[in-house]
């Protein structure tokens, strides 16, 4: 037990559930328990209970054919171990801003675990020392609850729909493993990633854009460790690099390179990451439309970073085909084709040949999902478990 006016962990580093776990582990009180609800659209199975954070089945009832519709399916009960109102408000501090809270944080995470569309509704109930046993309960929010928006065609990403095992929340316990800065990355990786299943119905070619910085949010701080940044720099620029190395301050050399470091080497940098955190494919594919990961997964990362920078700097958004819904191919229950069918599509006024559509938006998602949970256990020292299931 903490002794008594023992003071609390102010890393103010690390993602604000990653902070909290660690004052739970070293033993300091908590300061109070809040209830919120994480609203999916998926059937929802098992509890968990990790620490400072129960997830509890809240089991909600579904209208005749309305199983999809966004419902609060988990209640989440949060144990804080951290005051986050001690701000040093004399700077301006965004490490580990993401815009949202730690409510947030906890259904960013809870959406990439189980590869499901969750967001966090506003807080139900709190417990304190005024509150009494029964806690406090709140609605002043509930003008505010989540909806999705409308989806206007069959869904882009058909797996979302699957049920959902809690248990597997289970790798929530490693969050402590992380450094405080992995812990950041993480957390605003996945917030990425949960925003790209948010609008992948009515916003595709966005949620594209999203799921690649979601990979860019990572692979910065990875490659932060995977090489010096001098030396990074060496191979698109050597006479930089040497002119780096014939400094006198080292310290300055290493962070000039750096900074540097972060806006040269986009595409090397994002293709190296999802190289090396690569997942298997998934189990069970269709016969038709399979895209060849043998052949084509390193290719179709140049394609992809391609697109994104078109998007972005030239106004052009990603192929039309690759933001269509799957078609589904015969057996029971359905599969999806992985990438666009035919010899090439046309569209809008444009047209593209089959290379230039490598895949559909479903099989990206799953692609970095996969490669997000494969660098999280790596970062812990877990192994990874490369196979991508849904």
């Amino acid at each position: 037990m903490p002794t008594k006016g023992r003071r609390m962990q102010d890393s103010h580093e690390g993602a604000w559930i990653w902070e909290n776990c660690k004052n739970h582990i070293a033993g300091y009180p908590s300061l109070s328990i809040t209830e919120f609800e994480l609203f999916t659209d998926t059937w929802i199975t098992n509890e968990m209970y990790l620490g400072p954070y129960e997830f509890i089945n809240g089991v909600p009832r579904t209208r005749p054919g309305g199983e999809h519709d966004l419902k609060p399916s988990i209640v989440v009960r949060v144990a804080h171990h951290t005051d986050v109102t001690r701000l040093d408000l004399s700077r301006t501090n965004t490490h580990r801003y993401h815009g949202g809270w730690i409510y947030d944080e906890v259904a960013a995470l809870t959406s990439l675990v189980l590869g499901a569309r969750v967001i966090a509704g506003p807080v139900t109930r709190s417990f304190s020392g005024r509150d009494g046993p029964l806690g406090r309960p709140h609605t002043h929010a509930y003008g505010t609850l989540p909806s999705i928006p409308l989806r206007t065609s069959k869904p882009t990403i058909p797996w979302l729909f699957a049920s959902k095992d809690l248990s597997e929340l289970s790798i929530l316990s490693s969050l402590p493993k992380l450094n405080a800065r992995h812990s950041v990355a993480l957390v605003k990786s996945a917030r990425l990633f949960q925003q790209a299943l948010y609008v992948c119905d009515s916003s595709p070619e966005i949620s594209w854009l999203l799921l690649v910085s979601a990979i860019e949010t990572a692979a910065a701080t990875w490659s932060e460790t995977f090489s010096p940044a001098i030396e990074s720099l060496r191979s698109p620029f050597p006479k930089l690099a040497d002119l780096l190395e014939s400094l006198a301050d080292e310290s300055l050399a290493r962070n000039i390179a750096t900074e540097l470091a972060r806006i040269t080497g986009a595409t090397g940098k994002f293709c190296r990451f999802c190289e090396t955190f690569r997942p298997l494919p998934p189990a069970e594919r269709p016969d038709i439309g399979r895209f060849n990961f043998e052949e084509l997964y390193s290719k179709s990362l140049v394609i992809i970073y391609r697109y994104r920078s078109e998007a972005l700097h030239s106004g052009i958004p990603f192929p039309f085909p690759m933001c269509m819904p799957p078609e589904p191919t015969d057996g029971q229950p359905p599969m999806f084709a992985e990438r666009p069918m035919g010899l090439g599509a046309g569209a809008r006024g444009s047209t593209w040949e089959a290379k230039d559509t490598p895949m559909h938006l479903h099989l990206f998602a799953s692609i970095v999902r996969g490669i997000l949970l494969n660098w999280w256990s790596s970062s812990t020292g877990n192994e990874v478990a490369n196979t991508l299931s849904m």
